[in-house]
């Protein structure tokens, strides 16, 4: 489902590309109906709708935290 070459780059050894083949592309788009159902009734569904407001002003103000910056 994956190929895996070894390091992507001469001056760095530590990592390797990892590329999916069209049989793990096949795979997830198979899986992805029944993830996004699975984590609408585990995560959405119990919140009303204020509590999902909420979350997504909360994720927001994480996601532009300075904090997120790296040098």
């Amino acid at each position: 489902m994956i190929t895996r070459s070894s390091q992507p780059r001469e001056d760095d050894a530590r990592g390797s590309i990892v590329r999916m083949t069209a049989r793990g592309r096949a795979a997830i788009e198979a899986a992805t109906p029944q993830h996004v159902e699975t984590v609408r009734r585990y995560f959405f569904d119990p919140l009303s709708h204020d509590e999902v407001e909420t979350l997504g002003v909360l994720f927001d103000r994480l996601l532009s935290s300075p904090s997120r910056d790296t040098d």
